[in-house]
């Protein structure tokens, strides 16, 4: 009978703990944490991200935190339309591959740095203290050409102008993000 704001108000108390694990294993066997979150819920992959957190030195996110809880699926807590937006983010992201620097990039330049390290802390296996201070430093890629310069490049106008300036971001992304000279000549080809 309690609200769902005052619901997810302690949940998100534990998971802010800097070891909630013990205490989501207990509501587990006792079946409390099905009765409040209503869904499945994964504890290893929660205890592999606090075991990445603990080794990164990163702070914890409670909403981060519920979401790899949940199995990385929508939150059945009463969420802000921010807190949504950002779950539906990590859920889009969580898709993307995180193996070289050229993924590193794209899902900075696709999303952002908070997300970036989240997805660092979720999917890489070895992570240590070191490593999560390089992956802080990892700047987006700036787009070097704008619609504008496309137009003035290919000589187009109206729609023609949005069309090519979308090829244009997908081959600099797909080749590694090169200079608009490269994507341009690509795209005359």
């Amino acid at each position: 009978n309690i609200s769902r704001e005052r619901v997810k108000d302690e949940m998100f108390k534990i998971l802010s703990l800097p070891n909630p694990y013990p205490v989501l294993y207990l509501m587990k066997q006792t079946g409390v944490l099905q009765q409040i979150v209503q869904q499945p819920v994964n504890l290893p992959l929660f205890r592999h991200l606090l075991s990445q957190e603990k080794k990164a030195g990163a702070q914890p996110c409670p909403l981060f935190r519920a979401w790899v809880l949940c199995d990385k699926q929508l939150l059945p807590f009463k969420l802000s339309a921010h807190e949504k937006k950002q779950v539906r983010t990590w859920m889009d992201a969580n898709q993307h591959p995180i193996q070289t620097y050229n993924h590193f990039l794209n899902i900075l330049f696709l999303y952002d740095q908070q997300t970036f390290l989240n997805m660092i802390l979720l999917k890489k296996k070895r992570l240590n203290f070191q490593c999560y201070r390089y992956m802080q430093t990892i700047k987006a890629p700036v787009c070097p050409f704008t619609e504008k310069d496309v137009m003035n490049y290919f000589h187009v106008q109206g729609e023609e102008i949005s069309k090519i300036y979308k090829k244009a971001i997908f081959i600099w992304q797909k080749n590694g993000f090169p200079k608009k000279d490269v994507v341009f000549c690509a795209i005359s080809r």
